[in-house]
């Protein structure tokens, strides 16, 4: 823009990595830096650049400063993070893939390995799902776990990584979160879609869900947290549909401070 040195038209963050690329051309008169980064066009709007910055020298070898040819590649940006949306997301609900929560629950192991608090994993399945599919048809199933979703996206904390595992089972990673805290989020979730009704095409759809509790601990693999986890799921399930369990896994004594029947029951005096 007009009247603009070129580097306040740099995005902040991205600054450093142009000053350092100037300098190093400057310093290397034979090598040409390639540096990408966010700046500002005529209209105000942000969008990527690629510059390959190479020193001028004089006739008599000295450096004099520097040339460079710079492009837009906003689109090709704009590509990979479509890209990588696409390779960390399930493409029915949105939510985050299983890649992603599995990625997610090793750095929290690897946070109790160094004596953190690493969280608790939650696993849910929704209860008779395969009757809804042969009742109302597939369409029925997605819209249910479409619904699903978005509730688990609304009663769920920022920093929670909700996931698809696969199928009907969901996966919610809680970072830095007791049993407790975490049972009163899942049984919100369990609550707001036990009082939804869907509707597909003239039937109405009830959802119930089920979900099973691990605390995360540095003595197991993330296959063991997930085991346990899983196990607490049957328990809820063999109950009656809908609740959720915790369930101490015996490989993990740690884990049997919570009573081994705690099931999710309203609890209004902590939730």
């Amino acid at each position: 823009m007009h009247g603009s040195r070129a580097l306040e038209l740099v995005h902040p963050v991205d600054r450093d990595l142009v000053l350092i690329a100037h300098r190093d051309a400057l310093r290397d008169v034979a090598g040409t830096q390639i540096v990408e980064y966010r700046a500002r066009v005529s209209n105000g709007a942000l969008r990527w650049f690629e510059s390959h910055t190479r020193a001028v020298q004089g006739d008599d070898g000295r450096v004099s400063g520097t040339v460079s040819m710079i492009r837009d590649v906003s689109h090709r940006k704009a590509r990979e993070a479509e890209l990588s949306r696409a390779a960390s997301t399930d493409p029915l609900t949105g939510l985050a893939n299983r890649r992603v929560f599995d990625a997610a629950l090793a750095e929290r192991i690897a946070v109790a390995a160094d004596g953190g608090i690493a969280g608790c994993v939650a696993v849910f399945d929704i209860d008779h799902f395969k009757a809804v599919n042969d009742r109302h048809g597939h369409d029925a199933g997605d819209h249910a776990l479409q619904a699903f979703a978005r509730i688990a996206r609304g009663v769920m904390r920022d920093g929670d990584v909700v996931a698809r595992l696969g199928g009907e089972e969901f996966g919610v990673l809680f970072p830095g979160t007791g049993i407790e805290q975490a049972h009163c989020l899942c049984e919100r979730l369990r609550a707001t879609l036990a009082a939804t009704r869907l509707r597909h095409g003239p039937a109405t759809v009830e959802l119930t869900v089920s979900a099973g509790i691990a605390a995360i601990d540095g003595t197991g693999s993330a296959a063991m947290v997930l085991r346990a986890a899983d196990q607490a799921l049957y328990a809820a399930k063999a109950g009656g549909a809908t609740g959720c369990d915790w369930r101490p896994d015996p490989a993990f004594p740690s884990r049997h401070a919570m009573a081994t029947d705690w099931r999710c029951r309203p609890r209004p005096d902590r939730c």
